[in-house]
């Protein structure tokens, strides 16, 4: 039977490996990625040029400890990548961005496969003390996604795990003495420290365990403290130049990060993390075989019990994780990993109380006590006449009620068509802008490209077949002249019939041209905003402005419009300046979360309306209007508008305002069309939409809806007649 039970781990490490190797390849950039492989891009570049003694010198995101940003740039180092002599500091613009495909990764790649080793090592530690925690482990998709991700994740998680399993084990020492367990412990919680802060701040709950076991001989606490410190300091070479210094640094970075503007636009409650417990699976669908983490977190709690009596350690374990994750204000989802392993070993605590209670092992004596309830040659029940009757009924109303769902569904997604890129329709999932040229066509901006629909005829426009600058296209405008404007990582192209013309950031005289929005001045001017700054072009030269210009504390232009004065609203995370070049008043205006009317700094979209109205969409604001009079906006709780965060926004032929409302606690979201007085709310549950995490909306000239998503392709809507 020990080959039963040395099987039974190998299968579920397979498990977790192979669901780990399966998002690495699949998963796209997310958030984070760019910032920790430009991290390890540097440091293998130091490493292959043998400056070694650089590497304390490099503080960029310094708020974190370096140990698992040089372990990927030994990573990468060992692939043979080396960065350039004159490598730059940050990452420079088209480097990577949040949502590029995962073959954007290249090299970089090797360190997901880091964090999937570890990943799997973490779900080989749990399993090997309770197979059940193992596979809730193995599957949990919060967990998954972290450790197949080039995240601080994996290294610490790992670590922190193992480290309070060892301590657990060393605790079982009844003489009182200190073990290797105790000193592996003590040493992994450093490396954790070295990794990241709050997966330390999580193994913190083994001090008072090791202090009652240890009372005797205090010393060895002291011990187990400094063994601690020691590898902690000696695994973050960033501290060694100014140990105290670097070290208060980096931790009030964290402190100050959570009155950020960033933070505020999520605005997150307090039990937040209870909602994380649904899974990673909403926002990959289909990546995860089994996307049933709200189970795990349901077990878990009936488990509580069974865990305290068995171990008090890993119980307290969990209590604390959970009082961290309430009382820290930022909220973000991989947080939760801290406390994911004792999740698992809760819930695999009620199988190990169930085991106890009947002596279940892996042995034959077990196996024999198991096949004498199985039903064997001669084993038969008649059912009953009324158990067949009940069957029956039972079937049937299933049956009648299966039939009327799908009658309902069939009748919700009637007008509704999805292209996705599987099917070869679009040029990506990633959909990123929308736009309506002279001719009727519809352009599709995507991550990996131009789509140009023409009726039902599609055709593809890549860098590698035509004169597009780069696929990551981010933005679309047509401007007065019938030109097309296309928004990229790397610039701008411009479209007039068969002739292309691209514009570089110097050409506009901007620091970067990673554009975020185009907006078109109907008496000719075409504005472009970028993390840098806005430009404008009147047909023959390029005139650069800043936000900063008007006050503001941002120069990233998320939105643009021009009202029907002519002027230019730009919208960035800390507010809206709007820029008057007519000469008639004032040539800047600002308004923030201390303008009487509006709530929220943070503008993720603009659009103007007929009337001559401004509307706003705010990330946690609502959506406003500017008029005359002033502002007016609609919230949750003064309106239909199903979230308070608006990230797209277009205004159809009839004069209604349609918004794209996203979800503040998972991804996701609602689309809502506004006349005025009355609202309607389309979401993936009453409608055709593919998905409620909707990024631009354009109408066309058969009035019919597209809507972009952030992932799930194109969805379009035409209403019935």
């Amino acid at each position: 039977m020990k080959r039963i039970r040395v099987a039974l781990v190998a299968l579920i490490l397979l498990l977790g490996l192979a669901q780990r190797v399966s998002l690495a390849c699949s998963l796209p950039v997310d958030a984070d990625e760019p910032v920790y492989s430009w991290a390890a891009s540097y440091y293998a570049g130091l490493m292959a040029r043998g400056e070694w003694e650089q590497i304390p010198q490099y503080t960029y995101t310094l708020e974190h400890p370096a140990f698992v940003k040089l372990l990927y740039g030994l990573a990468l180092w060992a692939a043979g990548a080396a960065g350039p002599p004159d490598q730059p500091f940050a990452p420079p613009a088209g480097f990577l961005e949040w949502g590029d495909e995962a073959a954007r990764l290249g090299r970089l790649a090797v360190n997901r496969y880091v964090s999937v080793l570890f990943g799997a090592l973490q779900v080989l530690a749990v399993t090997l003390v309770n197979p059940l925690s193992g596979l809730l482990l193995a599957v949990h998709t919060m967990t998954a996604k972290y450790t197949s991700e080039i995240y601080l994740e994996a290294v610490p998680a790992c670590a922190i795990t193992v480290a309070i399993l060892s301590c657990g084990r060393a605790l079982r020492r009844t003489d009182g003495r200190a073990g290797g367990w105790l000193w592996l412990s003590a040493a992994l919680l450093g490396l954790a420290a070295a990794s990241k802060y709050n997966y330390a701040a999580a193994g913190l709950v083994m001090l008072p365990f090791v202090f009652w076991q240890q009372r005797r001989r205090p010393w060895n606490v002291l011990l187990y403290g400094l063994l601690a410190l020691a590898v902690f300091f000696a695994l973050d070479p960033i501290l060694w130049p100014d140990p105290v210094g670097r070290l208060r640094d980096s931790l009030l970075f964290h402190t100050r990060y959570t009155q950020s503007a960033e933070v505020a636009r999520y605005d997150y409650p307090w039990y937040q993390p209870l909602l994380w417990m649904s899974g990673a699976g909403v926002w990959h669908p289909g990546q995860f075989w089994f996307p049933f983490d709200i189970l795990t977190f349901l077990l878990s709690l009936v488990g509580l019990p069974f865990l305290f009596r068995q171990n008090r350690l890993y119980f307290a374990w969990l209590v604390w994780g959970w009082f961290l994750l309430f009382i820290w204000p930022t909220k973000w989802p991989q947080y939760t990993l801290i406390i994911t392993p004792a999740l698992c070993l809760s819930a695999g605590a009620i199988a190990q109380a169930v085991a106890e209670r009947y002596r279940l092992r892996f042995d034959e004596e077990t196996w024999e006590r198991i096949a004498y309830y199985l039903p064997d040659r001669e084993f038969w029940i008649k059912p009953s006449r009324g158990l067949i009757i009940a069957v029956i009924v039972l079937v049937t109303l299933y049956t009648v009620g299966y039939v009327a769902v799908r009658v309902e569904r069939s009748r919700q997604v009637r007008g509704w068509t999805t292209y996705t890129m599987a099917e070869g329709e679009i040029s990506g999932d990633m959909v990123t802008a929308l736009a309506l040229d002279g001719a009727g066509r519809v352009w599709v901006g995507t991550r990996s490209g131009i789509t140009l629909f023409e009726g039902d005829q599609a055709t593809f426009l890549y860098a590698n077949n035509s004169p597009l600058s780069d696929n990551r296209v981010t933005a679309l405008a047509l401007d007065s002249g019938g030109r097309m404007w296309i928004g990229t990582e790397s610039g701008v192209n411009v479209v007039e019939g068969e002739e292309w013309r691209s514009f570089t950031a110097a050409e506009m005289g901007l620091p970067e041209a990673r554009v975020r929005a185009l907006a078109a001045d109907p008496r000719g001017p075409l504005w472009v905003g970028t993390r840098r700054g806005a430009a404008v072009w009147d047909g023959t030269a390029w005139q650069a402005f800043s936000p900063l210009q008007a006050g503001l504390q941002s120069e990233t232009v998320l939105a643009l419009t021009v009202d029907a004065e002519g002027r230019a609203w730009m919208g960035t995370e800390r507010g809206l300046a709007v820029l008057d070049l007519t000469g008639t008043g004032p040539a800047w205006i600002t308004y923030t979360a201390a303008t009487p009317g509006l709530d929220s700094e943070s503008i993720l979209a603009l659009v103007t309306d007929p009337q001559g109205g401004v509307w706003a969409g705010t990330g946690g604001g609502g959506l406003c209007r500017f008029a005359s009079e002033g502002w007016e906006c609609f919230r949750t709780g003064n309106s239909e508008l199903p979230w308070n965060s608006v990230v797209a926004l277009a205004v159809d032929d009839q004069g209604r305002v349609w918004s794209a409302a996203e979800m503040p606690n998972q991804p996701g979201g609602a689309v809502a069309a506004f006349d005025g007085a009355q609202w309607q709310i389309y979401t993936p549950r009453n409608s055709g939409l593919v998905t409620g995490q909707v990024t631009a909306i354009l109408q066309d000239r058969q009035g019919r809806f597209w809507f972009a998503t952030g992932g799930s392709g194109l969805s379009r809507f035409e209403p019935p007649p």
